[in-house]
């Protein structure tokens, strides 16, 4: 995300991700679900930008999302702070 804001050109202070997920109980231990909380901090950012740029990287830039994908759900939300 932090490629996509600047090449974006918008100003922004910081990005937090927080990061929840499941694992089956069974061996080999794999992730079952994920879940993304990304936080973009700024104000010249606006949510819409901040989608598009999570929307980006999930489907065109990410080589971590390509691998999950196939097998792991992983649910995103985006949600920008001023100030």
């Amino acid at each position: 995300m932090v490629v996509l804001l600047n090449k974006m050109r918008l100003p922004f202070d910081g990005i937090e991700v927080t990061a929840d997920a499941e694992r089956r109980e069974e061996h080999a231990t794999m992730l079952t679900r994920t879940d993304l909380d990304v936080v973009v901090r700024g104000d010249g950012v606006e949510q819409a930008a901040a989608e598009r740029a999570l929307k980006i990287g999930e489907e065109q830039i990410c080589p971590v999302w390509a691998m999950l994908r196939p097998g792991t759900p992983v649910h995103a939300t985006v949600r920008v702070e001023q100030g």
